[in-house]
């Protein structure tokens, strides 16, 4: 019965070329559509969710309202909240805060420098987020304002496969290059990673 049923499609298809064309290519896309906007939407849902706290980690913002239906709400945050809100809202475990900037990066004895990002981070970064410390001790990183973790990608762009724990790289901060200690390696963040970086500091580092 089904061989019969596969016989007259066959014969249906060779008979209307041009119909059977369109209606199996319209069904192809169709399906390929469906199933690209699948994968989008499951990737956006998969932002973050590595982490094995995801469900506890909340970003602050800042909602701004300046009357007359001039309302916006602002990620950029003043440096003392996160203080704020450990000192008066009891169910804050911890807190940190990140900047992040693009300026010039270089190794010490050269003269050419390349425009990199770099981001500032409290120690607490390393406790809350998942990012995994492939060298060095994430007890004592940040124990220098002067330390620098960089990501395998960025160690290997500057260092190639020697061990850049030890080395110093230089990073303009204001108007002036200034050297910092590479004190850990830090795996680099995955594509579905909300936050992305290439080289960590202390975020002491603000007040220069």
């Amino acid at each position: 019965m089904i061989k019969n049923y596969l016989k007259i499609a066959f014969r249906n298809l060779l008979k209307n070329p041009v119909y059977s064309f369109i209606n199996i290519f319209g069904l192809a896309v169709g399906i390929a559509c469906c199933l690209l906007i699948m994968l989008f939407v499951q990737n956006e849902w998969s932002y973050d969710s590595f982490h094995s706290n995801s469900e506890q980690l909340y970003r602050a913002w800042v909602h701004e309202d300046y009357g007359d239906d001039e309302i916006y709400f602002n990620s950029v945050t003043p440096v003392i909240l996160a203080q704020t809100l450990e000192n008066n809202i009891p169910e804050v475990e911890m807190v940190t805060r990140r900047y992040v900037f693009t300026n010039l990066v270089k190794l010490p004895d050269q003269t050419e420098a390349i425009s990199e990002s770099v981001t500032m981070v409290d120690r607490a970064f390393l406790d809350m987020f998942d990012f995994k410390l492939l060298e060095g001790s994430a007890e004592s990183v940040f124990n220098n304002p002067g330390s620098v973790l960089l990501t395998e990608s960025m160690a290997g762009q500057f260092f190639g496969t020697e061990n850049p724990l030890g080395e110093v790289i230089s990073i303009r901060i204001g108007d002036i290059f200034e050297n910092f200690t590479v004190t850990g390696i830090i795996q680099d963040p995955p594509p579905n990673s909300s936050i992305q970086y290439n080289f960590l500091i202390p975020f002491t580092n603000i007040s220069k």
